[in-house]
């Protein structure tokens, strides 16, 4: 009886761990296990965070760290009423990066302004 818990238990967990991304738009993939936003964007890693940075300045946010390769970038900032805010940029082609967005606990709105906003500077 035991075991068929055990398996009853890994199953249900790997099919939440499988499930939780999906598409809420054309290009906008949502994950609701971690609250992260991805789209692809036209640019090199560097310049999607960079783009990022710029969208976090002119929204006022607060920087706290930024770390930029030429194929990765990493952007926390935080809101005025101390949301943090995450961007992160990953190469993944010639000219060609993922742009993730998280802000707190998964704000889809908020989140989804941004990565136009950022699309926007690209």
């Amino acid at each position: 009886m035991q075991k068929h818990l055990v398996i009853a238990f890994v199953l249900t967990l790997s099919t939440a761990v499988l499930g939780g991304c999906y598409t809420t738009e054309k290009g906008v993939e949502e994950n609701v296990i971690t609250g992260q936003y991805t789209t692809t964007v036209s640019a090199t890693a560097d310049q999607a965070i960079a783009a990022a940075r710029e969208v976090a300045r002119d929204m006022h946010y607060t920087e706290v760290s930024y770390n930029v390769t030429k194929t990765d970038g990493h952007l926390q900032a935080t809101t005025s009423t101390e949301t943090i805010v995450e961007f992160d940029s990953h190469a993944t082609g010639d000219r060609l990066s993922e742009i993730t967005v998280r802000v707190g606990i998964g704000d889809q709105k908020l989140s989804r302004e941004l990565l136009e906003k950022i699309k926007a500077k690209l």
